[in-house]
């Protein structure tokens, strides 16, 4: 994007359902056999949402830098996130929110 690069971003069709990754983050979309177009047109606006800067991801880390969980951020979200009560178990000390572009990443302690 602008000549820099962005972080990889992964659709795969593998195990009959549609998984979309990027920044840390997917989703596994619903079973192809029963939606395919629906999954498809999701998985191009996720995509799309993450490279416009609609979407950032938050990635959790404990103190050890173990991953706690990630989670989806939107434009309008405070920042830093809170973790959800599911990663907020794993007690995690700071949170990286990031966009498309390295650039982008901040990380914050929580």
């Amino acid at each position: 994007m602008n000549g820099e690069g962005i972080d990889p971003i992964l659709i795969d069709s593998s195990d009959e359902e549609l998984t979309v990754e990027f920044g840390y983050w997917e989703t596994h979309l619903p079973d192809r056999e029963s939606n395919a177009a629906g999954a498809a047109r999701e998985a191009i606006e996720l995509t799309s949402q993450w490279l416009s800067g609609e979407i950032r991801t938050a990635v959790f880390t404990d103190v050890a830098g173990k991953w706690c969980g990630s989670m989806i951020v939107e434009e309008d979200d405070a920042v830093p996130p809170k973790p959800s009560e599911g990663m907020a178990f794993f007690h995690p000390t700071s949170v990286e929110v990031r966009g498309p572009r390295k650039s982008e990443w901040r990380t914050f302690s929580i």
